[in-house]
């Protein structure tokens, strides 16, 4: 984002993470070049969200259910912290595009339905993860039922013993 600071006013000719360009020239930070801005960011972020979060559940793999959930619940948090302070530093960015070096001149962006709507699908992806850390197995399903119908266990295990002598 800071590319946009230090060459905006000069020209501006990137390219977006997903491999797009975006070229300006002699026009001022306001209208289509502002919207650009402010959703340049949005895909990149989801891309770093995306493959942090598939690096955190491949590594998941190797630990039990609750080292592994706890793990992910930390990631979580970690990119939701990131994603938060890129956008403080995106808000920085506008203001001192928008007030042309004086930022003090314009009132911050608010970004904040941009930085909650990336938490909630933070939220989302990682408690689609974590659940299937806790999806317990066929195995851990039947032993879970038999240990809290255990009484019944015994009364079925005495009649077939009974059955078979």
């Amino acid at each position: 984002m800071t590319v946009w600071l230090l060459s905006f006013s000069s020209g501006l000719d990137i390219q977006d993470c997903r491999g797009g360009r975006i070229s300006y020239s002699g026009v001022m930070f306001e209208g289509s070049p502002r919207d650009v801005f402010w959703t340049f960011l949005q895909p990149c972020l989801d891309d770093i969200v995306e493959e942090t979060l598939e690096k955190a559940e491949e590594q998941s793999r190797d630990y039990g259910p609750q080292v592994a959930s706890q793990g992910l619940e930390e990631t979580r948090d970690l990119l939701k912290f990131f994603v938060t302070r890129v956008y403080a530093r995106t808000v920085e960015i506008d203001r001192g595009l928008r007030g042309r070096g004086y930022p003090e001149k314009v009132d911050p962006h608010n970004a904040q339905s941009l930085v909650d709507e990336m938490h909630r699908k933070i939220d989302e992806h990682s408690d689609a993860i974590i659940a299937q850390v806790h999806m317990p197995s066929w195995f851990e399903r039947r032993s879970d039922w038999m240990n809290r119908h255990h009484v019944v266990m015994w009364v079925v295990f005495g009649v077939v013993i009974t059955l078979v002598d």
